[in-house]
Protein backbone atom coordinates (compact mmCIF):
# COMPACT_ATOMS: atom_id res chain seq x y z
CA UNK A 1 0.00 0.00 0.00
CA UNK A 2 1.09 3.58 -0.86
CA UNK A 3 2.23 5.52 1.45
CA UNK A 4 0.49 8.73 1.73
CA UNK A 5 2.86 10.83 4.05
CA UNK A 6 3.81 12.89 1.32
CA UNK A 7 0.44 14.45 0.87
CA UNK A 8 1.12 15.80 4.16
CA UNK A 9 1.29 19.87 4.15
CA UNK A 10 5.04 20.27 5.40
CA UNK A 11 5.84 22.39 8.58
CA UNK A 12 8.27 24.99 9.81
CA UNK A 13 9.11 25.70 13.52
CA UNK A 14 9.54 29.16 13.60
CA UNK A 15 9.21 31.81 16.75
CA UNK A 16 6.77 35.17 16.54
CA UNK A 17 9.05 37.55 15.18
CA UNK A 18 10.74 35.15 12.58
CA UNK A 19 7.15 33.96 11.56
CA UNK A 20 5.68 37.99 10.54
CA UNK A 21 9.36 38.17 8.66
CA UNK A 22 8.52 34.64 6.73
CA UNK A 23 5.18 35.89 5.97
CA UNK A 24 5.48 39.79 4.74
CA UNK A 25 3.73 42.29 5.13
CA UNK A 26 0.42 41.99 3.79
CA UNK A 27 -3.95 42.84 4.12
CA UNK A 28 -3.59 41.68 8.02
CA UNK A 29 -1.10 44.15 8.45
CA UNK A 30 -3.14 46.65 5.55
CA UNK A 31 -6.17 46.31 7.83
CA UNK A 32 -4.26 46.76 11.25
CA UNK A 33 -2.97 49.94 9.31
CA UNK A 34 -6.22 51.50 8.29
CA UNK A 35 -7.54 51.21 11.74
CA UNK A 36 -4.66 52.68 13.23
CA UNK A 37 -4.50 55.65 10.84
CA UNK A 38 -8.58 56.20 11.38
CA UNK A 39 -8.16 56.39 14.96
CA UNK A 40 -4.94 59.15 14.74
CA UNK A 41 -7.28 60.65 12.54
CA UNK A 42 -9.95 60.83 15.01
CA UNK A 43 -7.71 61.27 18.03
CA UNK A 44 -6.40 64.95 16.16
CA UNK A 45 -9.69 66.10 15.34
CA UNK A 46 -11.20 65.87 19.08
CA UNK A 47 -7.95 67.61 20.25
CA UNK A 48 -7.76 70.66 17.90
CA UNK A 49 -11.36 71.52 17.86
CA UNK A 50 -10.89 72.66 21.35
CA UNK A 51 -8.89 75.53 19.43
CA UNK A 52 -12.53 76.32 17.79
CA UNK A 53 -15.33 75.60 20.70
CA UNK A 54 -13.20 77.44 23.59
CA UNK A 55 -13.44 81.09 22.19
CA UNK A 56 -16.88 80.45 21.20
CA UNK A 57 -17.65 79.10 24.63
CA UNK A 58 -15.97 82.14 26.25
CA UNK A 59 -17.93 84.40 24.52
CA UNK A 60 -21.31 82.57 25.31
CA UNK A 61 -20.86 81.97 29.15
CA UNK A 62 -18.21 85.02 29.63
CA UNK A 63 -15.53 83.24 30.68
CA UNK A 64 -12.12 84.70 32.15
CA UNK A 65 -9.42 83.88 30.14
CA UNK A 66 -8.69 81.46 33.03
CA UNK A 67 -11.30 79.66 32.82
CA UNK A 68 -11.25 79.38 29.28
CA UNK A 69 -7.57 77.70 29.68
CA UNK A 70 -9.25 75.33 31.31
CA UNK A 71 -11.09 73.43 28.86
CA UNK A 72 -7.66 72.48 27.17
CA UNK A 73 -5.86 71.86 30.60
CA UNK A 74 -8.67 69.49 31.99
CA UNK A 75 -8.27 67.23 28.52
CA UNK A 76 -4.85 67.00 29.09
CA UNK A 77 -5.81 65.95 32.86
CA UNK A 78 -8.05 63.07 31.34
CA UNK A 79 -5.38 61.86 29.24
CA UNK A 80 -2.75 61.86 31.92
CA UNK A 81 -5.45 59.68 34.18
CA UNK A 82 -6.56 57.52 30.43
CA UNK A 83 -2.93 56.76 29.43
CA UNK A 84 -1.76 54.89 33.00
CA UNK A 85 -5.15 53.28 32.85
CA UNK A 86 -5.52 51.80 29.84
CA UNK A 87 -2.03 51.00 29.62
CA UNK A 88 -2.48 48.60 32.31
CA UNK A 89 -6.21 47.59 31.60
CA UNK A 90 -4.79 45.95 28.22
CA UNK A 91 -1.55 44.50 29.56
CA UNK A 92 -3.51 42.29 32.30
CA UNK A 93 -6.82 41.97 29.43
CA UNK A 94 -5.68 42.41 25.77
CA UNK A 95 -4.58 45.23 23.22
CA UNK A 96 -8.17 44.51 21.56
CA UNK A 97 -10.75 44.74 25.13
CA UNK A 98 -9.16 48.23 25.91
CA UNK A 99 -9.38 49.59 22.43
CA UNK A 100 -12.81 48.64 21.73
CA UNK A 101 -13.82 50.03 25.27
CA UNK A 102 -11.64 53.59 24.43
CA UNK A 103 -13.53 54.21 21.65
CA UNK A 104 -16.70 53.78 22.84
CA UNK A 105 -16.19 55.69 26.01
CA UNK A 106 -15.00 58.46 23.47
CA UNK A 107 -18.05 58.47 21.95
CA UNK A 108 -20.22 59.11 24.58
CA UNK A 109 -18.23 62.06 25.83
CA UNK A 110 -18.05 63.36 22.22
CA UNK A 111 -21.97 63.16 22.34
CA UNK A 112 -22.10 65.05 25.73
CA UNK A 113 -19.94 67.72 24.27
CA UNK A 114 -22.25 68.39 21.68
CA UNK A 115 -25.49 68.88 24.53
CA UNK A 116 -23.07 70.89 26.91
CA UNK A 117 -25.69 73.34 28.33
CA UNK A 118 -22.93 74.79 31.32
CA UNK A 119 -19.51 75.36 31.47
CA UNK A 120 -19.40 72.13 33.78
CA UNK A 121 -20.63 70.21 31.68
CA UNK A 122 -18.44 70.84 28.57
CA UNK A 123 -15.68 70.54 31.27
CA UNK A 124 -16.78 67.10 32.39
CA UNK A 125 -17.21 66.00 28.75
CA UNK A 126 -13.51 66.98 27.93
CA UNK A 127 -12.65 65.11 30.94
CA UNK A 128 -14.02 61.79 29.35
CA UNK A 129 -12.99 62.48 25.98
CA UNK A 130 -9.53 63.05 27.32
CA UNK A 131 -9.49 59.87 29.29
CA UNK A 132 -10.89 58.01 26.49
CA UNK A 133 -7.86 59.37 23.71
CA UNK A 134 -5.11 57.08 25.11
CA UNK A 135 -6.65 54.23 23.91
CA UNK A 136 -5.08 55.31 20.52
CA UNK A 137 -1.85 54.50 21.67
CA UNK A 138 -3.24 50.57 21.90
CA UNK A 139 -3.62 50.42 18.15
CA UNK A 140 0.04 51.69 18.00
CA UNK A 141 1.26 48.92 19.76
CA UNK A 142 -0.86 46.62 18.39
CA UNK A 143 0.37 47.44 14.72
CA UNK A 144 4.28 46.82 15.60
CA UNK A 145 3.34 43.79 17.52
CA UNK A 146 2.48 42.45 13.73
CA UNK A 147 5.15 44.44 11.89
CA UNK A 148 9.10 42.90 11.16
CA UNK A 149 12.10 45.37 11.68
CA UNK A 150 11.87 46.03 7.71
CA UNK A 151 8.42 47.40 7.47
CA UNK A 152 8.63 49.21 11.40
CA UNK A 153 9.11 52.76 10.64
CA UNK A 154 7.87 53.43 7.11
CA UNK A 155 4.70 52.21 8.44
CA UNK A 156 5.00 54.04 11.86
CA UNK A 157 5.96 57.48 10.14
CA UNK A 158 3.09 57.01 7.36
CA UNK A 159 0.49 56.74 10.04
CA UNK A 160 1.72 59.82 11.93
CA UNK A 161 0.56 61.58 8.38
CA UNK A 162 -2.77 60.86 9.31
CA UNK A 163 -2.54 62.92 12.55
CA UNK A 164 -1.75 66.21 9.85
CA UNK A 165 -4.69 64.77 8.18
CA UNK A 166 -7.20 65.13 11.35
CA UNK A 167 -5.79 68.13 11.93
CA UNK A 168 -6.91 69.82 8.38
CA UNK A 169 -10.20 68.27 8.03
CA UNK A 170 -10.99 69.40 11.28
CA UNK A 171 -9.73 73.18 10.17
CA UNK A 172 -12.34 72.76 7.15
CA UNK A 173 -15.27 71.16 9.34
CA UNK A 174 -14.58 74.47 12.64
CA UNK A 175 -14.67 76.71 9.04
CA UNK A 176 -17.50 75.32 7.15
CA UNK A 177 -19.82 74.59 10.40
CA UNK A 178 -18.81 77.70 12.43
CA UNK A 179 -17.63 80.47 9.94
CA UNK A 180 -19.36 79.64 6.72
CA UNK A 181 -22.63 78.54 7.87
CA UNK A 182 -22.51 80.36 11.17
CA UNK A 183 -24.32 77.57 13.34
CA UNK A 184 -23.99 77.42 17.26
CA UNK A 185 -20.15 75.87 18.45
CA UNK A 186 -22.13 72.91 19.32
CA UNK A 187 -22.68 71.23 15.84
CA UNK A 188 -19.08 70.97 16.24
CA UNK A 189 -18.98 68.83 18.26
CA UNK A 190 -21.55 66.55 16.83
CA UNK A 191 -20.50 66.12 13.66
CA UNK A 192 -16.64 65.50 14.43
CA UNK A 193 -18.78 62.67 16.68
CA UNK A 194 -19.87 61.07 12.95
CA UNK A 195 -15.79 59.26 12.34
CA UNK A 196 -15.83 58.85 16.07
CA UNK A 197 -18.90 56.64 16.03
CA UNK A 198 -17.42 54.83 12.39
CA UNK A 199 -14.49 54.33 14.76
CA UNK A 200 -16.12 52.26 17.56
CA UNK A 201 -18.31 49.66 14.90
CA UNK A 202 -14.71 49.04 12.88
CA UNK A 203 -13.11 48.67 16.19
CA UNK A 204 -15.29 45.80 17.30
CA UNK A 205 -13.30 43.46 14.13
CA UNK A 206 -9.74 44.61 15.73
CA UNK A 207 -7.84 40.96 16.65
CA UNK A 208 -5.82 40.16 19.71
CA UNK A 209 -1.63 40.25 19.56
CA UNK A 210 -0.32 37.21 19.47
CA UNK A 211 2.43 38.54 21.74
CA UNK A 212 -0.01 39.46 24.44
CA UNK A 213 -1.31 35.76 24.13
CA UNK A 214 2.66 34.28 24.25
CA UNK A 215 3.09 36.13 27.27
CA UNK A 216 0.06 35.05 28.80
CA UNK A 217 1.38 31.12 27.76
CA UNK A 218 -2.14 30.80 25.43
CA UNK A 219 -0.10 29.01 22.89
CA UNK A 220 -3.28 27.95 21.00
CA UNK A 221 -4.61 30.62 20.71
CA UNK A 222 -1.41 32.76 19.58
CA UNK A 223 -0.89 30.11 16.84
CA UNK A 224 -4.69 30.83 15.30
CA UNK A 225 -3.40 34.50 14.72
CA UNK A 226 -0.23 33.10 13.23
CA UNK A 227 -2.34 31.04 11.19
CA UNK A 228 -5.01 33.89 10.23
CA UNK A 229 -1.73 36.37 9.84
CA UNK A 230 -0.47 33.64 7.23
CA UNK A 231 -3.97 33.24 5.48
CA UNK A 232 -4.89 36.61 5.03
CA UNK A 233 -1.52 37.56 3.30
CA UNK A 234 -1.64 34.67 0.97
CA UNK A 235 1.58 32.87 2.07
CA UNK A 236 2.03 29.56 0.18
CA UNK A 237 5.10 28.21 1.92
CA UNK A 238 4.86 25.41 4.99
CA UNK A 239 3.08 25.68 7.33
CA UNK A 240 4.23 27.77 10.45
CA UNK A 241 3.95 26.22 13.74
CA UNK A 242 5.31 28.90 16.55
CA UNK A 243 8.17 27.74 18.61
CA UNK A 244 7.68 26.67 22.31
CA UNK A 245 10.89 26.05 23.67
CA UNK A 246 11.42 24.82 27.12
CA UNK A 247 13.65 27.53 28.01
CA UNK A 248 11.25 30.11 26.48
CA UNK A 249 8.50 28.72 28.93
CA UNK A 250 10.44 28.46 31.95
CA UNK A 251 11.18 32.65 31.12
CA UNK A 252 7.62 33.17 29.94
CA UNK A 253 6.09 31.88 33.63
CA UNK A 254 8.27 33.57 35.95
CA UNK A 255 7.35 36.82 33.22
CA UNK A 256 4.03 35.94 34.19
CA UNK A 257 4.41 36.78 37.33
CA UNK A 258 5.16 40.61 36.73
CA UNK A 259 3.02 41.28 33.70
CA UNK A 260 1.42 44.33 33.68
CA UNK A 261 2.75 45.11 36.78
CA UNK A 262 4.04 48.66 37.74
CA UNK A 263 7.04 47.74 39.26
CA UNK A 264 8.73 45.66 36.13
CA UNK A 265 9.19 49.24 34.37
CA UNK A 266 11.68 50.19 37.27
CA UNK A 267 13.38 46.87 37.06
CA UNK A 268 17.20 46.67 36.76
CA UNK A 269 16.79 46.15 32.84
CA UNK A 270 14.15 48.95 32.29
CA UNK A 271 14.36 51.57 35.13
CA UNK A 272 16.71 54.26 33.28
CA UNK A 273 15.11 53.76 29.93
CA UNK A 274 11.58 54.38 32.22
CA UNK A 275 12.72 57.63 33.46
CA UNK A 276 14.60 58.73 30.51
CA UNK A 277 11.75 58.51 28.43
CA UNK A 278 9.36 59.83 31.08
CA UNK A 279 11.40 63.64 30.94
CA UNK A 280 11.86 62.93 26.80
CA UNK A 281 7.56 62.74 26.34
CA UNK A 282 7.29 65.71 28.82
CA UNK A 283 9.59 67.82 26.61
CA UNK A 284 8.02 66.70 23.38
CA UNK A 285 4.48 67.28 24.29
CA UNK A 286 5.35 70.60 25.71
CA UNK A 287 6.96 72.02 22.75
CA UNK A 288 4.67 70.78 20.34
CA UNK A 289 1.73 71.69 21.64
CA UNK A 290 3.96 75.05 22.98
CA UNK A 291 4.31 75.60 19.34
CA UNK A 292 0.62 75.43 17.89
CA UNK A 293 -0.21 77.76 21.36
CA UNK A 294 2.25 80.46 20.75
CA UNK A 295 2.20 80.49 17.33
CA UNK A 296 -0.51 82.97 16.25
CA UNK A 297 0.41 85.09 19.51
CA UNK A 298 4.17 84.98 18.85
CA UNK A 299 2.30 86.78 15.42
CA UNK A 300 0.01 89.10 17.28
CA UNK A 301 3.16 90.37 19.43
CA UNK A 302 5.12 90.34 16.54
CA UNK A 303 2.72 93.39 14.94
CA UNK A 304 1.94 95.10 18.27
CA UNK A 305 6.36 95.72 19.23
CA UNK A 306 7.33 96.03 15.01
CA UNK A 307 4.53 98.00 14.39
CA UNK A 308 3.25 100.66 17.25
CA UNK A 309 4.41 103.18 18.40
CA UNK A 310 6.29 102.75 21.71
CA UNK A 311 3.59 104.11 23.88
CA UNK A 312 0.88 101.58 22.73
CA UNK A 313 3.33 98.21 23.03
CA UNK A 314 3.85 99.24 26.73
CA UNK A 315 0.55 99.15 27.34
CA UNK A 316 -0.18 96.45 25.74
CA UNK A 317 2.67 94.20 26.80
CA UNK A 318 2.23 95.74 30.39
CA UNK A 319 -1.54 93.70 31.08
CA UNK A 320 -3.20 90.71 29.69
CA UNK A 321 -6.68 91.94 28.73
CA UNK A 322 -4.78 94.36 26.51
CA UNK A 323 -3.73 91.73 24.55
CA UNK A 324 -6.75 89.34 24.33
CA UNK A 325 -9.84 90.96 24.91
CA UNK A 326 -12.81 89.20 26.80
CA UNK A 327 -14.20 87.81 23.61
CA UNK A 328 -12.53 86.76 20.52
CA UNK A 329 -14.41 85.42 17.75
CA UNK A 330 -12.68 82.72 15.67
CA UNK A 331 -11.92 84.38 12.16
CA UNK A 332 -11.46 82.56 8.96
CA UNK A 333 -7.68 83.67 8.67
CA UNK A 334 -7.47 81.47 12.15
CA UNK A 335 -9.19 78.41 10.01
CA UNK A 336 -6.22 79.17 7.30
CA UNK A 337 -4.00 79.60 9.43
CA UNK A 338 -4.63 76.37 11.62
CA UNK A 339 -4.81 74.31 8.50
CA UNK A 340 -1.37 75.35 6.97
CA UNK A 341 0.64 75.01 10.32
CA UNK A 342 -0.99 71.38 10.64
CA UNK A 343 0.70 70.88 6.95
CA UNK A 344 4.55 71.48 8.88
CA UNK A 345 3.48 68.16 10.56
CA UNK A 346 4.00 66.35 6.56
CA UNK A 347 7.77 67.58 6.19
CA UNK A 348 8.56 66.87 9.89
CA UNK A 349 7.78 63.26 9.19
CA UNK A 350 10.14 63.11 6.61
CA UNK A 351 12.58 64.35 8.51
CA UNK A 352 11.84 61.98 11.35
CA UNK A 353 12.80 58.94 8.56
CA UNK A 354 15.53 60.08 7.40
CA UNK A 355 17.35 61.21 11.35
CA UNK A 356 16.29 57.97 12.75
CA UNK A 357 17.13 55.71 9.69
CA UNK A 358 20.22 57.43 9.10
CA UNK A 359 21.90 58.03 12.64
CA UNK A 360 20.29 55.70 14.62
CA UNK A 361 17.82 55.92 16.81
CA UNK A 362 18.89 57.63 19.94
CA UNK A 363 21.26 59.69 18.13
CA UNK A 364 18.38 60.81 15.33
CA UNK A 365 16.36 61.71 18.15
CA UNK A 366 19.33 63.52 19.84
CA UNK A 367 19.55 65.22 16.71
CA UNK A 368 16.70 66.46 16.05
CA UNK A 369 15.89 67.93 19.90
CA UNK A 370 18.69 70.31 19.29
CA UNK A 371 17.79 71.59 15.97
CA UNK A 372 14.26 72.33 17.59
CA UNK A 373 15.89 73.97 20.17
CA UNK A 374 18.08 76.05 18.03
CA UNK A 375 15.27 76.99 15.70
CA UNK A 376 13.47 78.25 18.76
CA UNK A 377 15.85 80.29 19.69
CA UNK A 378 15.48 82.35 15.99
CA UNK A 379 11.84 83.16 17.23
CA UNK A 380 13.50 85.44 19.77
CA UNK A 381 12.05 89.43 19.98
CA UNK A 382 13.13 90.84 17.26
CA UNK A 383 11.62 92.61 14.16
CA UNK A 384 11.65 91.35 10.70
CA UNK A 385 9.03 90.56 8.28
CA UNK A 386 6.35 88.15 9.09
CA UNK A 387 6.97 86.05 6.08
CA UNK A 388 10.19 85.08 8.40
CA UNK A 389 8.49 84.73 11.62
CA UNK A 390 5.99 82.69 9.74
CA UNK A 391 9.09 80.16 8.21
CA UNK A 392 10.90 80.16 11.52
CA UNK A 393 7.24 78.62 13.25
CA UNK A 394 6.59 76.47 10.28
CA UNK A 395 10.32 74.60 10.60
CA UNK A 396 9.96 74.86 14.46
CA UNK A 397 6.63 72.77 14.29
CA UNK A 398 8.68 70.37 11.59
CA UNK A 399 10.90 69.77 14.34
CA UNK A 400 8.86 69.55 17.03
CA UNK A 401 6.29 66.85 14.93
CA UNK A 402 9.65 65.13 14.12
CA UNK A 403 10.47 64.75 17.56
CA UNK A 404 7.53 63.57 18.54
CA UNK A 405 6.99 61.20 15.93
CA UNK A 406 10.63 59.99 16.56
CA UNK A 407 9.58 58.97 20.15
CA UNK A 408 6.33 56.85 18.74
CA UNK A 409 9.14 55.18 16.51
CA UNK A 410 11.42 54.28 20.05
CA UNK A 411 8.82 53.80 22.53
CA UNK A 412 6.88 50.72 21.83
CA UNK A 413 10.29 49.24 19.92
CA UNK A 414 12.18 49.46 23.25
CA UNK A 415 9.67 47.72 25.85
CA UNK A 416 9.19 44.45 25.69
CA UNK A 417 5.37 42.69 25.25
CA UNK A 418 4.61 41.77 28.83
CA UNK A 419 4.98 46.03 29.76
CA UNK A 420 4.64 47.25 26.10
CA UNK A 421 1.27 49.00 26.33
CA UNK A 422 2.23 50.13 30.07
CA UNK A 423 5.51 51.84 28.88
CA UNK A 424 4.02 53.36 26.30
CA UNK A 425 0.70 54.69 28.55
CA UNK A 426 2.72 55.77 31.56
CA UNK A 427 5.04 57.83 28.73
CA UNK A 428 1.94 59.20 27.27
CA UNK A 429 1.57 60.21 30.94
CA UNK A 430 3.93 62.90 31.70
CA UNK A 431 3.46 64.04 27.64
CA UNK A 432 0.01 65.42 29.21
CA UNK A 433 1.52 67.09 32.38
CA UNK A 434 3.97 68.59 29.23
CA UNK A 435 0.37 69.49 28.02
CA UNK A 436 -0.90 71.09 31.10
CA UNK A 437 2.05 72.88 31.80
CA UNK A 438 2.60 74.94 27.69
CA UNK A 439 -1.00 76.09 28.17
CA UNK A 440 -0.08 78.04 31.10
CA UNK A 441 4.00 78.61 29.84
CA UNK A 442 2.32 80.40 27.12
CA UNK A 443 0.34 82.87 29.03
CA UNK A 444 3.62 84.56 30.29
CA UNK A 445 4.93 85.55 26.77
CA UNK A 446 1.87 88.24 27.18
CA UNK A 447 4.22 89.56 30.17
CA UNK A 448 6.66 91.76 29.46
CA UNK A 449 9.99 90.19 28.38
CA UNK A 450 7.49 86.93 28.49
CA UNK A 451 8.61 85.82 25.18
CA UNK A 452 12.23 86.08 25.79
CA UNK A 453 12.03 84.25 28.81
CA UNK A 454 8.99 81.47 27.53
CA UNK A 455 11.17 80.89 24.43
CA UNK A 456 14.23 80.51 26.17
CA UNK A 457 12.55 77.95 28.82
CA UNK A 458 11.37 75.63 25.54
CA UNK A 459 14.91 75.94 23.56
CA UNK A 460 16.68 74.71 27.02
CA UNK A 461 13.85 72.02 26.91
CA UNK A 462 14.94 70.74 23.81
CA UNK A 463 18.74 70.72 24.87
CA UNK A 464 18.40 68.83 27.89
CA UNK A 465 15.68 66.63 26.00
CA UNK A 466 18.57 66.27 23.46
CA UNK A 467 21.01 65.24 25.90
CA UNK A 468 18.44 62.66 28.02
CA UNK A 469 18.07 61.18 24.15
CA UNK A 470 22.10 59.35 23.96
CA UNK A 471 22.06 58.63 27.81
CA UNK A 472 19.05 55.97 26.65
CA UNK A 473 20.22 52.65 27.08
CA UNK A 474 19.15 50.79 24.02
CA UNK A 475 19.27 51.17 20.68
CA UNK A 476 16.37 49.57 18.64
CA UNK A 477 16.87 50.52 14.77
CA UNK A 478 16.99 46.62 13.22
CA UNK A 479 16.63 45.42 16.40
CA UNK A 480 14.00 42.39 16.98
CA UNK A 481 11.27 43.23 19.36
CA UNK A 482 11.40 41.60 22.71
CA UNK A 483 8.91 39.68 24.36
CA UNK A 484 9.71 39.53 28.08
CA UNK A 485 12.66 42.00 30.42
CA UNK A 486 14.13 38.83 30.81
CA UNK A 487 15.44 38.88 27.42
CA UNK A 488 16.69 42.21 27.84
CA UNK A 489 18.80 41.05 30.90
CA UNK A 490 20.20 37.69 29.54
CA UNK A 491 21.19 40.41 26.24
CA UNK A 492 23.06 42.83 29.13
CA UNK A 493 24.63 39.71 30.46
CA UNK A 494 25.90 38.47 26.96
CA UNK A 495 27.59 41.51 26.11
CA UNK A 496 29.28 41.90 29.86
CA UNK A 497 30.56 38.40 29.08
CA UNK A 498 31.69 39.18 25.73
CA UNK A 499 33.18 42.52 27.30
CA UNK A 500 34.81 40.50 29.42
CA UNK A 501 36.11 37.82 27.17
CA UNK A 502 37.33 40.99 24.89
CA UNK A 503 39.13 42.44 27.88
CA UNK A 504 40.93 39.68 28.50
CA UNK A 505 42.17 38.54 25.76
CA UNK A 506 43.84 41.85 25.40
CA UNK A 507 45.69 41.58 28.50
CA UNK A 508 47.11 38.10 27.46
CA UNK A 509 47.95 39.73 24.75
CA UNK A 510 49.96 42.36 26.20
CA UNK A 511 51.35 39.63 28.70
CA UNK A 512 52.83 38.08 25.85
CA UNK A 513 54.30 41.09 23.93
Amino acid sequence: MASHSGLLPEKEQLTFEQAVDKVGFGRFQYKLLFLASACWTVDAMEILMISYISPAARCEWDLTTTEESLITTVLFFGMLLGAWFWGLLSDHYGRRLGFISSNFLLLFGALVSAYSGTYWILLISRVTVGFALPGSTLTMALLVEYLSSKYRVQIILLLQMFWAVGCIIEGFLGWITLSYFGLDWRWLPAVTAIPVLFMCVISLYSPESSRYYLARQDYSRAQALVTRLARENSYEGPEIVLMLEEETEKEESFTMKKIGVFRTLFSRALWRTTLLLWIIWFVAAATYYGVILYASLLEHLHDIRCHSDSEFVNQTLATRDAVLPQCIEVSELHYAGSIISAIGDLPGTVMTYFFIEYFGRRWGMSVLYLAGGFFTILLLPWCSSSWSLTFFLFVVRSFAAASFNSLLVYTPEVFPTSVRTSGMGSSSSFSRFGGMMTSFLVGRMQMPNGELTVLGIYSGMMAFASVCCLLLPYETKGVPLKNSVEEIEMEILQKKDNLELETGSANRELVRK
